[in-house]
């Protein structure tokens, strides 16, 4: 537009000497350079009109530009929190992992100890079953031991002692005509200890 601008001046400026050495009437001059003046005005407009439009689409772009540089910064800053947030967050992660194991490693040893204390009270149970029986069976023997030598001597359990035997040893003489002597009675219960001890 501007070189347009630039010849048609130029051109008028050619056709005002061809003119003014031609000896052209004062009106036409005057028309011509009017008629000139008037377009290098509408010229001149309408670049400034199009120097307005380009600078406020300049300041546009650069309202534009700068609210996306803002953008991006605050985009910027933001993905540097989320990264922060994310190495923080696999460290929890890394740690509760950690934590499990532990915890798992732990229930695992308390399970073991538990089997092994379960086992010990089994066998423990087992151990006191068998005194019983054994104490049961040895109090048994010793109560039979009492009712043989008692019935070998023909005295009465009370008489010395266990009357709860009464009944189990059958004797019903009184103690005073009981015999406590005499070589059999002593030869029966010396072989009925020998027979218990070898039970």
């Amino acid at each position: 537009m501007q070189i347009k601008s630039i010849a048609m001046i130029v051109i008028a400026g050619c056709a005002i000497g061809m003119l003014t050495g031609c000896g052209v009437p004062q009106e036409e001059y005057d028309a011509m350079v009017a008629q000139l003046t008037s377009e290098k005005e509408t010229a001149v407009n309408e670049l400034q009109t199009k120097l307005d439009d380009t600078t406020s689409l300049l300041t546009a772009e650069k309202t534009r530009t700068s609210s996306l540089n803002s953008d991006l910064r605050d985009s910027t800053v933001l993905n540097d929190e989320l990264k922060q947030a994310n190495d923080e967050l696999k460290a929890t992660i890394e740690d509760a992992n950690g934590q499990i194991s532990t915890l798992e490693s732990q229930l695992a040893t308390a399970r073991a100890s538990i089997r092994t204390a379960q086992d010990r009270a089994t066998a423990a149970e087992n151990g006191r079953s068998q005194a019983e029986m054994e104490t049961r069976n040895t109090e048994r023997r010793f109560n039979e031991l009492i009712l043989n030598l008692i019935n070998l001597n023909k005295i009465k359990p009370s008489d010395v002692g266990w009357p709860e035997l009464d009944a189990a040893a059958g004797v019903s003489e009184p103690a005073d005509s009981m015999d406590f002597g005499g070589g059999d009675s002593e030869t029966s219960a010396a072989s009925l200890l020998d027979a218990m001890g070898d039970m």
